[in-house]
């Protein structure tokens, strides 16, 4: 009978199922439950956000108020599971119950306990008339028990937050840890693991320790102390989400329409696009119980304006991820992991540098010989020009001395009108060109650049010698032939440039 009691008084106290509302609460990480299951593939803790949502009773809160005004300890609570103290049998739990009580609820006397043994005893013995009647006394008679029992339904507490009992760390410096310990202390041989910034642990037990408040927390495969400084909880842990991007929804519905502004138009001119079934955004805004819709974000253009929209709440789960707490064994890895990805992003680096100077040296060498083919080509480009001015010349030239084709030979003649001898023609036609030769072809024979029959060009001047002495010479005009003042007979005219022994041949033009 003391266990009956204690069961409805703590039935009383939680409001017929607010404990069962804050065990959920408790047990989010796995319930199998409707817009409530957390995607098992999805690292880390992901709190469920619609059971908060569905007007749960703050169990939590009414049965503090309620120890507080009974002369309880109300921080006592922390050290019993709320679902325990409803659910079992344990005469130790029922015993720790009546403390938390207090003077709600005294324990019967031992005579109370004999009397209802043998009361059950004597209710078995007897003879079926005794036992109605007994059952009548006993089902009717005046109880303590009614008097316990609320007369009126309670008034509905405010939800319980998702948070309550989920601490998220808040550590000044971004990228540092916290240690987790074995014990609320800070010795240096206790140390269990890492839990870095923004990760999520569940609340297991509220201590006193080492200068101050310790939450005993489970986080990851981490079970362990730490100081209630480096967390946050409740509405300031949602916050928190929502800032650093941890809440999540998941699309349930097939076309869901994504729209442009949290209103229903009628029109459809606010509809952005519509979402797949079992998609999942980002939701940038706190979600609040009475919202009807949610914003979230799709990423960015290239311009970098935010693509996001509203989606109807009752056709998104919603829920955070967290990242979790490490275990020595989990951080060595992952320290090992980092530096192994740091080596191979070094070697990817060098490789990356090797290549681009490779491929920088093999830009400027092509660069090198497209500038030294474009200098060539400049070159024979002018060379060409060169070439062809001077044979423009070379041309000019010959065409001038054949018009003087038929002039007489006159020894020592310098005249073009009356007669030329062969050293005169060749000086007097130079001339002409602004190229000035001696007057005795023994002279010009030494002047000028030395050619032969491979090299000669149309404009050269060819000398011919007996003895090693130049008596004669001739102006090349191409194909094997000359004009010149030849003699008294033929005067100046065309010939083969082999009429006789050929001493040299000298160029005087470019």
């Amino acid at each position: 009978m003391y266990k009956k009691r204690m069961k409805k008084a703590a039935a009383a106290i939680l409001l017929g199922g607010a404990l069962f509302a804050w065990g959920g609460m408790i047990g989010a990480f796995g319930a199998p439950e409707m817009q409530n299951t957390v995607d098992p593939g999805l690292a880390g803790i992901s709190v469920p956000l619609d059971r908060y949502y569905a007007n749960a009773e703050n169990a939590e809160q009414m049965l503090s108020q309620y120890i507080a005004e009974q002369g309880g300890d109300p921080i006592l609570w922390g050290k019993i599971g709320f679902d325990h103290l409803l659910m079992s049998d344990n005469d130790e739990v029922y015993r720790i119950l009546e403390e938390l009580l207090g003077k709600a609820e005294q324990r019967p006397t031992e005579p109370e306990d004999t009397t209802e043994d043998t009361t059950e005893d004597t209710t078995e013995d007897t003879t079926e008339d005794t036992t109605e009647d007994t059952t009548e006394d006993t089902t009717e008679g005046p109880t303590e028990e009614p008097t316990e029992e609320p007369t009126e339904p309670p008034t509905e507490a405010p939800p319980v937050s998702p948070y309550a009992n989920i601490a998220v760390t808040k550590i000044e410096i971004e990228e540092s840890y916290v240690n987790v310990r074995s014990s609320p202390t800070t010795q240096e041989d206790n140390i269990v693991g890492h839990i870095y910034n923004h990760c999520a642990a569940t609340i297991l037990e509220r201590v006193e320790g080492e200068n101050g408040l310790w939450y005993k927390i489970e986080s990851g495969n981490v079970s362990g102390y730490i100081k209630a400084d480096y967390f946050v909880t409740g509405d300031e842990a949602e916050e928190l989400a929502v800032q650093i991007g941890k809440i999540y929804g998941r699309v349930l519905a097939s076309g869901l329409r994504l729209r442009q502004e949290p209103v229903i138009d009628e029109f459809g001119a606010n509809i952005i696009t519509t979402l797949a079934e079992g998609e999942i955004y980002a939701i940038t805004q706190k979600v609040e119980p009475d919202d009807e819709f949610v914003r979230i974000t799709m990423g960015r253009h290239d311009d970098g304006t935010e693509v996001a929209g509203y989606i109807a709440k009752q056709y998104v789960e919603v829920y955070v991820k967290f990242d979790t707490a490490l275990t020595l064994e989990e951080v060595a890895a992952k320290e090992a992991a980092e530096e192994e990805a740091r080596r191979k992003a070094a070697e990817e680096e060098a490789e990356r540098q090797r290549l681009e100077e490779e491929r920088k040296r093999l830009e400027e060498e092509r660069k090198k010989a497209e500038e030294e083919a474009e200098r060539k080509r400049l070159e024979e480009e002018a060379r060409k020009k060169a070439e062809e001015a001077a044979m423009a010349t070379r041309n000019a030239l010959i065409a001038n001395a054949k018009q003087y084709l038929g002039l007489p030979y006159v020894w020592g003649g310098n005249s073009l009108a009356s007669g030329v001898d062969c050293s005169g023609f060749t000086k007097l036609i130079y001339e002409q060109y602004g190229v000035y030769l001696e007057r005795h072809s023994g002279h010009q024979a030494q002047q000028g650049t030395q050619v032969t029959l491979e090299t000669i060009r149309p404009g050269d001047l060819v000398f011919y010698a007996r003895g090693g002495v130049v008596y004669h010479v001739a102006i090349y005009i191409g194909n094997g032939q000359i004009i010149h003042a030849a003699n008294e007979t033929l005067g100046v005219c065309i010939q083969s440039i082999y009429i006789a022994d050929i001493y040299c041949m000298k160029s005087f033009l470019p």
